[in-house]
């Protein structure tokens, strides 16, 4: 049985609970989790500028990424 754990993510809008995107992914490791949620926050063309991406797992916010750093 895999050790992996869901997470959630979700790039919005600064200061606004207004959401761009959202999904689950799958991860071996919180660190794991974040590089996923980058590389899934890279594949659309029209993420906007003041993005941010937010990772969480069972309502724990893992990571908060502001615009930039991702």
């Amino acid at each position: 049985m895999s050790d992996r754990m869901e997470y959630q993510v979700v790039l919005q809008k600064d200061g606004i609970f207004d959401t761009y995107k959202s999904a689950s992914l799958f991860a071996d490791s919180d660190d794991d989790a974040i590089d996923k949620a980058k590389a899934w926050a890279h594949s659309f063309d029209d993420t906007p500028e003041d993005a941010w991406l937010q990772v969480v797992m069972s309502g724990k916010g893992i990571a908060t990424l502001r615009p930039g750093e991702f």
